[in-house]
C-alpha cells in the first residue's frame, strides 16, 4: 500500500492484503441497513442476520488492521446501530466505546 494513494477494490478483499496493526484511523459510512435500493448502490438485505454478517467480518478485520493506538469511527443511523454496537462491543471491547455523538 502506498500513501497518497486511492484504491478502487471489494473492501474485504483489499483489507486481507495489509498488515495488521498499520492505520491510526478508521472511519466507516457502510449501508444503513435501510431496506432501499439506491441508485448508486442497493441497500437491500435477505435479512438482519446477513447484513450482520456483512458488516461483523469487515469490522474485525478494520480491528486487524487498526493500530494499538487507533480511532475507529462507524457512521450509521436508527435502522441497525442497536444491532451493530454490540458486534463492535465484542470485537474491540465495551470498554472502549468513548460516546455516541448526535
Amino acid at each position: 500500500m502506498k500513501l497518497n494513494s486511492v484504491y478502487l477494490a471489494e473492501n474485504l478483499e483489499f483489507m486481507r492484503d495489509l498488515d495488521s496493526n498499520l492505520i491510526d484511523l478508521i472511519y466507516i459510512d457502510p449501508p444503513f441497513y435501510t431496506g432501499v435500493d439506491y441508485k448508486e448502490f442497493s441497500d437491500l438485505w435477505d435479512s438482519l442476520g446477513e447484513y450482520l454478517d456483512f458488516m461483523t467480518i469487515r469490522i474485525r478485520e478494520m480491528h486487524r488492521l487498526l493500530k494499538k493506538s487507533g480511532s475507529f469511527y462507524l457512521h450509521c443511523d436508527a435502522n441497525a446501530i442497536f444491532d451493530l454496537k454490540p458486534v463492535c462491543d465484542e470485537i474491540f471491547g465495551r470498554e472502549f466505546f468513548r460516546r455516541e455523538n448526535k
